[in-house]
Order: structure tokens, then C-alpha cells, then sequence
């Protein structure tokens, strides 16, 4: 008898968790009242040494205060990007005070702080490590229901109002990770517009950067009907699940609402309706990855700021903090061109909808709709690319300090961390360590100048640019995987505005005279494709013409002109520049010839190898 075969069953169904928001200007004043409201024994404050001193915190404690009977306690301490020692400290001092209630007023990472401080409060003896995902931590289901929270974020970023995940770097193992479960939510998010109007401008934009990659990567991640297992009870179905009809919904306006505001805050802080459309944006991009999950940016980030105070220490401008930090909007940004280049071919439409998002169109305009499934990914890489560049966020890992060495450092963290955050991001993990190695140096130098080659980066032979001298074209004509792609289409970065003295801005060879034209102008486009791609080796070049002037000056170089390639027709102006070039290897060619005989030895090798 045939022994039967178990097949795995995929994901059915998808749960929808809701989050209580209150959004309005000055609804902070109400919070003494609400949790008043909620017959509060005692109350722990969480914020930190920054959010402490400005208005936001003045308005809650006043509201506080205002109230009869609600006493509370206040601290002030939590560390900006959290680690586990400053999470230990929270946790020490929350159970010394035996709080009914919690309320956290600031960024992601004092709600965080406040979620844990919550979950170990009402878990008394349990360690850190015991709630921390797996295999990192034990993974402990939260069984009991926690004290309540109300959130009052005072960025537009994290969305941590609306759910259940708190983040934490693990110093002494150099990256972060974090726990989540639907318990940790806060029971309300109090989504004030007036407490985001002392936010510096640096923390705006990384904000922001978290909602926009928030959005992005729930409405790309896998579909729920794609997940495996099938859980066997309903108690095991993840809190992030896949992309599923609701959080679509609320994914796909956070996006639109990103890419239209935040450039608009980045030029103005003071813009008020800009501010109070990213806090909603932050919040409905928080539904909408609460319900569905994050992949690779999120996933990435973690190594990438976990290693940085070990690695390059990066401080990142306009962060008033006395240690390095990469902001973790920042961090998930720097692989978000290439990310969204890679997971394109998983699902076309969704790449192309979000295509047309950045491009302020639709999907129905023809330059959108007739770009081929197989080129989304390029083209969408280049509408991130040019949104961040105009938000003037570090473009790539080197920008931030890391070099090549770090690379196998940083693949290393991150394959940790994908298994880590299976069940707090939904990561594509069939991902290999090569697969990673291409994300980390697509954007980079050190991948278009060709100092890590295809065979090292394991690149599919169908998606290797070709050889330039193979070719009378530039390799964007003829393979679309050439960085950049046309650089005569309009989508090209060359046709965007560009900064003053941009070297490989097409204006910037327009200034000089050629116009994209002709046969100057051709050239001008090969000479720049191929410095990008195949840098020209000076010192072997060097060595090569040498040995050619030579082998002509001792009369074993091509005896036959009549047999050589005509040159092409020159345009107007470039007769100069041949004349010039003539005389030079004139006098080259006369100096080794004074150096022939000396050289005697060598030519012979030299016609040997011939």
C-alpha cells in the first residue's frame, strides 16, 4: 500500500486587527480624562530627555494634572533607536512602581519602550530574551492580557500607535530585532496635528521614509494565500500575514499621501497641512503593515544600524544624540531602489500601480502601461532613486560609511535577521547570500565600476551587461539591465535637475558644448558608459601602447595599412583634438624608439606573445 503523500496547505483566511485612533489638533489635552475614563490606579509615563522638554509632553502632563485622583510617575530616560540595556532599565523601573495604566508620549521608540515595559510588568519574572522572537529569543506567546496603553506619537513615522511589534537593538549582538503580538497594541492612538511642529527637519524626513517603505512593502509582500502553513488553530495565525484586500487599502493611500507630502515638508517644516496629512499617512500605513507585514527594506535595516556603532559609526545630521545612529527611516531607505528592482517580477502590477504613484499618474497612461512587466523593476527603481535623491537622503551603503569588507559582515546580520523577523516582517526568504551581496552594491560604485564582478555577485548570465566594445551601441540599447537604462530617455537621471558640477548629468555635457547629437555626442555618451561600467586601467593602458610603439618603431607592428579600418567621418571641431592626439603619439612613439635597443629582450618576448 502507497504511503500518502502530506501536502502542505496554504493560508485560507486573513484577519483583520483594528486600531482606536483619535485624530485632531490639540486632542492630546483629552488624554488625563480618557484615562480617567478608564479608572486608572496609577499611571507610567513614558518618554524621552528630548520630547520631555517641548509641548507635546507639557500638554499631557497638564492634562494629567488636570485630573482628580490620577496619580502618575514620569520616565524620561528612553534612548532614541533602543537597545536592550536601555529597554532593561524601563522594564526595572516600571515594575518597581506597579502601574495599571501606561501612556507614551513621542517617537517609535518610546511607544516601543512603553509596549515593553507593559509586557514585563505584567510578566514580573520573566527575562528579556523570553518574549524576543526566535531563535534570537524563546518567542513566548503573550497569554495575558496586558495593562492598557494609550500612544501619542509625536513623529509621523513608525505608525507604532496602531500595533503590536516593538523594535530593539541587540548591542551585544549588533543587530536589532523585536517582539510582536497583537497584545502589545495600544487600546488608542491619540494622533495629535499640533505634535509634530517642533520635529527638526532631519527627523521629519526619516519619519517619513518609515511610512513611505511601510507602504510600500505591505502591499508588495507575498499574499496571505501564499503563506504556509495553514495554521492548525486560529490562536497561531501570525500578526503579519501577507498582503491581504484591507490592508491594501490603507497601504496604497499612506503611499500616495507619502510621495505627494513629504517632499513638501522636506522644503518647509512649518507646512501644516503637509504635517497633518503624513501623521494620518504614518497611521493608516501602520494599519496597513500591522495587517499584512514588511519584507526585505525593513528586514535589511536591522544589520545595517545594529552595526553601525561598531562599524562605521555614522551620525547621521540633524539627530542631536552623543552616539552614532543611522535613523531607522534612513536605514530602510538605502536599499529601497534595488529592493523593489529585485521583487518586481514577484508581482508586476503591484511594482507597476506603485510606479505610477511616484510618477504622479496612472497605470492607464500610456507611459506606464506600455512599459513591459520585465522593465518595471528598472523603471521603478529609478522613480524611488529620484525621490530620495530629492529628499537628499545618502544613497547606498557607502554613503553611510560601510565598505566593501563589511559586505559579508552585513550579509551575514541579514540572513539572521530574515529568519528572526519571519513572523514580524514577511520577508521573501528564498533569498541567497549572493542574491544579498547583489542588493548591498547594486546602487553602488563598487558594482557599476565593475570592482565586484558578475562571477562574484553570481549574476544570472542573462542578466549581465554586455561588453561596450562588443557593441557599436551603449549596453542600455541593447540589454535593460544596464544601470540607468537609456541614457536618451526622458526617465534617464541624466534628464532630471540636477545639482551644480554633476558629473554624469547629461546638462553637464551640454554646458561643454555637445548636445547628445552627432557623432561627438555619441562618443561623449560611450566615453561616460563605459568609464561607469568598465573603467579604463591607466597603468595597463600605459603599458599597452608602450609595447605597440615598440613593435612599430622595430618594424614588427601591422605592415599592412591598407588592411586597417577607415576611420569614421569626424564631425566639425574634432580635426583639432586628432592633430593634437597625432603629435602625442609622435613624440611618444620617438621616445621609444631611443629606447629600443635597451629594450631589445623585451621586444623579443613581447613578438613571442604575438
Amino acid at each position: 500500500m502507497a504511503t500518502p503523500v502530506q501536502t502542505v496547505q496554504k493560508e485560507y483566511a486573513f484577519e483583520v486587527s483594528g486600531s482606536n485612533l483619535r485624530f485632531g489638533d490639540g486632542v492630546t489635552a483629552e488624554v488625563g480624562m480618557d484615562l480617567k475614563n478608564m479608572k486608572a490606579r496609577k499611571i507610567g509615563v513614558f518618554t524621552d530627555p528630548t520630547v520631555a522638554k517641548l509641548k507635546p509632553m507639557e500638554t499631557a502632563l497638564r492634562s494629567l494634572q488636570s485630573q482628580e485622583d490620577l496619580p502618575f510617575e514620569v520616565y524620561d530616560q528612553v534612548l532614541a533607536e533602543p537597545t536592550e540595556d536601555s529597554w532593561k532599565k524601563a522594564i526595572s523601573w516600571a515594575r518597581e512602581h506597579d502601574f495599571s495604566h501606561f501612556l507614551a508620549v513621542g517617537g517609535g521608540s518610546v511607544i516601543d519602550t512603553a509596549k515593553a515595559a507593559n509586557l514585563f510588568t505584567v510578566y514580573k519574572d520573566a527575562d528579556l530574551m523570553d518574549y524576543i522572537n526566535a531563535p534570537i529569543g524563546k518567542g513566548l506567546p503573550v497569554q495575558h492580557t496586558l495593562r492598557p496603553l494609550i500612544a501619542v506619537p509625536t513623529t509621523a513615522g513608525t505608525g507604532s500607535e496602531t500595533t503590536g511589534a516593538a523594535i530593539v537593538d541587540i548591542t551585544s549582538r549588533s543587530f536589532k530585532t523585536g517582539i510582536a503580538s497583537r497584545a502589545l497594541k495600544p487600546v488608542l492612538g491619540i494622533v495629535d496635528t499640533q505634535n509634530t511642529e517642533s520635529c527638526p527637519t532631519a527627523v521629519h524626513i526619516s519619519a517619513g521614509l518609515d511610512v513611505l517603505f511601510h507602504s510600500m512593502e505591505s502591499y508588495t509582500a507575498i499574499p496571505y494565500t501564499e503563506r504556509t502553513p495553514r495554521p492548525v488553530n486560529p490562536i497561531n495565525r501570525p500578526t503579519y500575514q501577507g498582503s491581504n484586500p484591507v490592508a491594501d487599502i490603507f497601504s496604497l493611500w499612506a503611499l500616495q499621501t507619502t510621495v505627494k507630502y513629504l517632499p513638501r515638508i522636506a522644503k518647509n517644516r512649518d507646512d501644516e497641512e503637509a504635517r497633518k496629512q503624513m501623521l494620518l499617512a504614518a497611521s493608516f500605513a501602520g494599519i496597513g503593515f500591522g495587517n499584512a507585514g514588511v519584507h526585505l527594506c525593513h528586514g535589511m535595516s536591522y544589520p545595517i544600524s545594529g552595526l553601525n556603532k561598531q562599524g562605521p559609526k555614522y551620525k547621521h545630521a540633524g539627530y542631536e544624540v552623543d552616539h552614532p545612529i543611522i535613523p531607522h527611516g534612513v536605514s530602510v531607505a538605502l536599499t529601497g531602489p534595488a529592493v523593489f528592482q529585485f521583487t518586481s517580477p514577484s508581482s508586476p502590477d503591484r511594482h507597476r500601480q506603485a510606479l505610477a504613484i511616484f510618477t504622479n499618474t496612472t497605470i492607464s497612461d500610456p507611459s506606464i502601461s506600455r512599459i513591459p512587466d520585465s522593465e518595471i523593476g528598472a523603471y521603478l527603481f529609478e522613480a524611488i532613486a529620484r525621490f530620495l535623491d530629492g529628499l537628499g537622503v545618502p544613497r547606498g551603503l557607502k554613503a553611510v560609511g560601510y565598505e566593501n569588507k563589511d559586505i559579508e559582515m552585513l550579509v551575514e546580520d541579514r540572513i539572521t535577521i530574515t529568519t528572526i523577523m519571519t513572523d514580524l516582517t514577511y520577508c521573501y526568504l528564498h533569498m541567497s547570500k549572493h542574491d544579498l551581496q547583489v542588493l548591498d552594491t547594486l546602487e553602488t560604485s563598487d558594482y557599476i565600476k565593475g570592482e565586484l564582478s558578475d562571477e562574484e555577485l553570481d549574476i544570472p548570465q542573462h542578466m549581465v551587461p554586455p561588453n561596450p566594445d562588443d557593441s557599436d551601441n551603449l549596453p542600455s540599447h541593447v540589454h535593460p539591465s544596464y544601470p540607468y537604462g537609456n541614457p536618451r530617455s526622458i526617465k534617464h537621471p541624466a534628464s532630471r535637475p540636477r545639482p551644480p558640477y554633476d558629473p554624469t548629468s547629461r546638462a553637464l555635457f551640454e554646458d561643454m558644448g555637445y548636445d547628445g547629437s552627432g557623432v561627438a555626442g555619441t562618443l561623449r555618451w560611450k566615453d561616460l558608459a563605459l568609464d561607469q561600467l568598465l573603467p579604463v586601467d591607466e597603468e595597463k593602458e600605459t603599458a599597452l601602447k608602450a609595447a605597440e610603439a615598440r613593435k612599430m618603431a622595430s618594424g614588427t607592428g601591422n605592415q599592412n595599412p591598407q588592411t586597417q579600418q577607415q576611420p569614421a567621418a569626424l564631425a566639425p571641431g574634432d580635426e583639432t583634438i586628432d592633430e593634437e592626439d597625432d603629435e602625442d603619439e609622435d613624440d611618444e612613439s620617438e621616445d621609444d624608439e631611443n629606447d629600443d635597443e635597451a629594450d631589445e629582450d623585451e621586444d623579443s618576448e613581447e613578438d613571442a606573445d604575438g
